[in-house]
């Protein structure tokens, strides 16, 4: 048997495998479905807030008001697939925060909104379920999951029916139409000291074409030429803060074509210096596709990707705090839905899933 005497050498033994443990401990709890493939990016275990942290946010903000005026609050989902349930609660999140504390609130999307597999199926293209769900909670952003291109003849009708913006840069679907790129929304703009431009862009995983053979997907150079040029025009033209929201995910597969949510963050931010490409200003990728949980790096933490996503199904909600007056993003954390208050739900959303569940089953 091996004994380590030297002291230096199990400092340095125990400082590796608690920085094993730290970016390993949430791999396998990251892929919630069977169908996603395997994932060696280390996913540290991400940050969760109770709902109470909001009356932390209001205590300690720096205006002393007790709320969240001066602050932007942005929710994320990802992968619903169908998970309808969870649209009650975060539209009575959207609520309160807006009325309760008084912060700016939008709400954004990654994806896959839609579901072909799971049984009961609440939505898919051809039902409109998910868009008139999600345009009752008020999104403001969303992006195309592959599963939106299920059934494809309905996705244009889908994005007309839809009262919130539908974006992506990186598909062309034949003899249809031209997805909107990208998105700006200002908010304040009656207070300078407030006021805030955030810019969004979105992009997909080429696994559209598994339902929609017709559609071509950028990837590889092309995508991060595609994302760098997005991220370039929105800055330039006033966004104070950038935010991709991509349907990409982090799994293997994905990896030889460059376009894994970590690969697209890593060529926009760092840049290629061998080849005189500069980086450009990214501030966040709100991810979905591989049905991870995750969160950026916190205080404290080791450098790495900055990647927001939910899961799947509605286990959780992401939340972005950007202070207005800094025009930085100030905080990430991700809401257990089940341990929010059941008080909280929004009664008229709640009625519309109630009766899609009551016809459905």
């Amino acid at each position: 048997m091996n004994i380590i005497k030297n002291k230096a050498t199990k400092a340095l033994l125990s400082v590796s495998m608690a920085t094993t443990l730290f970016f390993t401990a949430n791999v396998s709890g990251s892929i919630a479905n069977a169908q996603v493939g395997d994932i060696n990016y280390p996913i540290p275990t991400p940050n969760f807030k109770e709902y109470s942290h909001f009356d932390e946010l209001a205590a300690n903000n720096k205006n002393k008001s007790s709320s969240l005026k001066g602050k932007t609050i942005i929710l994320t989902t990802n992968d619903v697939h169908g998970a309808i349930e969870g649209y009650p609660y975060l539209a009575g999140l959207k609520k309160t925060l807006k009325d309760k504390y008084q912060a700016n609130v939008l709400v954004i999307d990654a994806g896959d909104f839609s579901n072909d597999k799971k049984k009961p199926i609440y939505t898919t293209p051809d039902n409109c379920n998910a868009i008139d769900l999600m345009n009752k909670v008020g999104y403001d952003v969303a992006t195309l999951g592959n599963h939106e291109f299920y059934k494809a003849q309905y996705l244009k009708g889908n994005i007309e029916r839809a009262t919130f913006k539908v974006i992506n840069a990186n598909v062309t679907q034949e003899n249809t139409f031209d997805f909107i790129k990208n998105h700006k929304i200002t908010l304040n703009e009656d207070d300078p000291k407030n006021k805030i431009t955030i810019g969004f862009f979105g992009v997909a995983t080429p696994d559209v074409t598994t339902f929609d053979p017709k559609v071509s997907v950028a990837v590889g150079d092309k995508l991060l030429n595609i994302s760098r040029d997005q991220v370039t025009e929105l800055k330039n033209s006033g966004s104070d803060i950038v935010i991709c929201l991509a349907h990409l995910g982090l799994e293997d597969a994905f990896e030889k074509d460059q376009c894994r949510s970590v690969d697209v963050y890593n060529a926009l931010t760092k840049g290629n210096a061998e080849q005189n490409i500069a980086p450009v200003p990214l501030d966040l990728i709100v991810d979905g596709h591989s049905h991870s949980t995750i969160t950026p790096p916190q205080k404290g933490e080791p450098e790495r990707e900055k990647i927001l996503s939910t899961g799947t199904e509605f286990e959780n909600i992401g939340v972005i705090v950007i202070d207005n007056n800094d025009k930085a993003i100030e905080e990430t954390f991700l809401l257990k839905t089940k341990n929010l208050p059941k008080n909280l739900r929004d009664s008229d959303v709640q009625k519309d899933v109630d009766k899609i569940i009551s016809q459905t089953k």
